[in-house]
């Protein structure tokens, strides 16, 4: 492997480069810096930590927003040998008191808003001022093992605690060695980081861009859009759910006016019966607006975490910005990614030869690999010999398949597959997607374990969408189905499921249970 995608090597690639850049959006805070001045912020805030007694191996927690100081504070961590730790506000934001003992943290880094909650917490937002006079000309760097930690991460939560995993600094070079492998990657690139920073990816293409040589664009969620335009980045990576709000905003634009309506639909009956060679001028019109949305110079859009609906893949696919879903999980790391080298819509891509794919009985991925990212969940042993096989395979809780040229397929989660009381079994996937090709529906939640009929909880696109106009979608979804498996009532949820009322994940995953919980007393009237 490529001794330059070491984390041992980051401070050394910043330190070097004047070219390359992180650009920064915070409401209307904004700069942009070259990282080699991003170097001497690190180097700062790592003598700083070094003077609040920060060794080798100790753990250094943050919790807060994406910012440049959360950036920062995880470079100087882990580029000093120490381990960062940062919680997903989510899942941890209420239990802030108890996280220093819990993890045995060293410092524990917050944003202002929960300096309060505990006497010691040091605030994020004043790291730089804080280490502005620190001179770091003999500090001294701790050398990074391939087997060290470096970090810990956490499971998505939904089923209840995250539970921590460690993760060694070699598979750091390993998820660098793929990355570099499957994308054809330039200077001249540039990748907008939104997602929340606890999350392993968002930091793992901050570490890219400096290792591999590319620009930078930080900042939030909720300020993609306007970021976007502004940055017009080239790479992007989301979950799913963001490239379906990506498709509903771009639908509802080509109903704006009558020539837009009458470009979409001409459009698609000229796409049915004549090369595409003769249709680019039109086809440049019809999807600019949805370009647009992306920034204009968007080439590259991944996609993990979920099930992605593959109809939602050719529709991007059509549009010329092809989606490529990939396949981790946090226990592993990196699977399988599809690829402009090697891609099938509908599968993830084919799994690394650093990774090894076993099919059981029940049809779950089992994998094994020398840079699996964990080997265990932190204090909890009996979910660790559940999930990390003595026989040196993890169990990943996912159905699939690999087809006869090597594409792996996922197919959902084991724990969700839905068991009516006949015995019968349907994955909620199908049907979930179902329902949502008819636009009508946005979120969709199918409902049917140990009943005896399916049914549903939906969200609408537009909640003036009269019902019977929603029964007579349902009804042609049926049409397809076996009398077991079609859907016999619905609900309409009173709101979207959003992280905010916690009926999705800090990953945008639906949180089924806790949608079941919400609207538990609804249920049981669809079943007496």
């Amino acid at each position: 492997m490529n001794d330059l995608f070491k984390l041992d090597y980051v401070l050394q690639a910043m330190k070097e480069n004047d070219r390359n850049y992180v650009e920064y959006y915070n409401g209307s805070t904004y700069f942009k810096k070259v990282f080699s001045d991003m170097y001497v912020d690190v180097m700062k805030v790592s003598s700083y930590l070094k003077y609040k007694g920060v060794q080798k191996g100790d753990r250094v927690g943050i919790i807060g927003m994406n910012s440049y100081e959360y950036m920062i504070l995880d470079l100087a961590v882990i580029t000093n040998g120490s381990v960062s730790v940062p919680f997903p506000e989510k899942d941890f934001k209420g239990k802030i008191q108890t996280l220093s003992k819990e993890y045995n943290l060293k410092l524990f880094f917050a944003d202002e808003k929960y300096v309060n909650d505990s006497e010691e917490i040091i605030n994020l937002e004043n790291l730089l001022l804080d280490a502005e006079k620190e001179d770091y000309s003999d500090l001294e760097m701790n050398e990074i093992e391939d087997e060290d930690n470096f970090t810990i991460i956490f499971t998505s939560g939904t089923t209840g605690v995250p539970k921590g995993i460690e993760v060694r600094s070699k598979c750091v070079q390993e998820w660098m060695e793929h990355l570099v492998d499957s994308y054809d990657l330039t200077e001249d690139d540039k990748i907008i980081d939104f997602l929340t920073l606890s999350i392993s990816n968002a930091r793992l293409f901050v570490y890219a861009s400096v290792l591999v040589h590319f620009n930078l664009v930080l900042t939030n969620t909720n300020e993609l859009l306007r970021v976007l335009a502004l940055s017009k980045p080239t790479i992007m990576q989301g979950v799913p759910y963001l490239f379906e709000t990506f498709y509903r905003t771009f639908m509802s634009m080509t109903q704006q006016t009558f020539k837009k309506r009458f470009n979409y639909r001409l459009y698609h009956v000229l796409d049915k019966i004549l090369p595409s060679s003769m249709l680019r001028g039109l086809h440049e019109k019809v999807f600019k607006s949805l370009k647009d949305l992306f920034g204009q110079n968007m080439r590259i859009l991944v996609t993990g975490s979920a099930h992605t609906d593959e109809n939602l893949l050719k529709f991007y696919e059509k549009a010329n910005l092809r989606v490529y879903e990939v396949y981790g999980i946090n226990e592993v790391g990196l699977v399988s990614m599809n690829n402009p080298k090697a891609y099938r819509i509908g599968s993830v891509g084919k799994p690394f030869k650093t990774k090894t794919i076993k099919i059981s009985d029940n049809n779950e991925i089992l994998i094994k690999s020398d840079f699996s990212w964990g080997t265990g969940y932190i204090n909890d042993e009996n979910n660790s010999k559940k999930t990390f096989r003595e026989d040196g395979y993890v169990a990943t809780g996912d159905l699939g398949h690999v087809d006869e040229d090597g594409y792996l397929y996922v197919e959902g989660r084991l724990k969700e597959v839905l068991i009516l009381s006949n015995g019968d079994k349907i994955h909620p996937r199908i049907i979930e997607d179902d329902l949502k090709q008819t636009n009508l529906i946005k979120q969709a939640v199918a409902i049917g374990n140990q009943k005896p009929f399916i049914s549903c909880i939906i969200v609408l696109e537009d909640a003036n969408t009269p019902v019977n106009k929603i029964e007579d979608a349902i009804n042609e979804i049926n049409k397809r189905y076996s009398d077991n498996f079609k859907i016999k009532e619905f609900i309409i949820a009173d709101s979207p499921f959003t992280v905010e009322n916690g009926l999705m994940n800090s990953t945008l995953k639906i949180n089924r249970n806790a949608v079941y919980e919400a609207y538990k007393s609804n249920i049981e009237k669809l079943y007496t």
